[in-house]
């Protein structure tokens, strides 16, 4: 789970861990690539804010591919992605989901993605 806004990133983990899923987070995408280097083997989905301060989404998918060519990443944006997500499905992205979402959106994204 990488996202830079705190509130928001506790609010997904404990989201996600209540759907049972293991989770690891990060604040920004330096965080996540030095995350990913020490867990890679274990980190089966990758999610991500798109606008980040430090290392934005777009850097970091780049980086874990270069990292792992099959890495699963799923953006979590307050941005409209239009015809910008063919350009992220280059770099893994297999699905996003729109800022505010409810528990259900994002269930069935990580179901998916999955």
């Amino acid at each position: 789970m990488v996202e830079d806004d705190e509130t928001t990133r506790r609010a997904m983990v404990e989201i996600l861990e209540m759907l049972n899923y293991r989770v690891l987070e990060a604040a920004n995408g330096q965080e996540a690539l030095e995350t990913f280097d020490r867990h890679g083997g274990e980190i089966a989905l990758v999610l991500s804010d798109l606008v980040m301060p430090e290392m934005g989404g777009r850097t970091l998918f780049q980086a874990l591919r270069q990292r792992d060519a099959s890495v699963k990443i799923v953006v979590l944006t307050g941005h409209p992605l239009g015809e910008g997500m063919e350009g992220l499905q280059a770099q893994g992205v297999v699905d996003w989901v729109q800022k505010p979402f409810s528990l259900e959106e994002l269930a069935e994204a990580v179901a998916r993605a999955l």
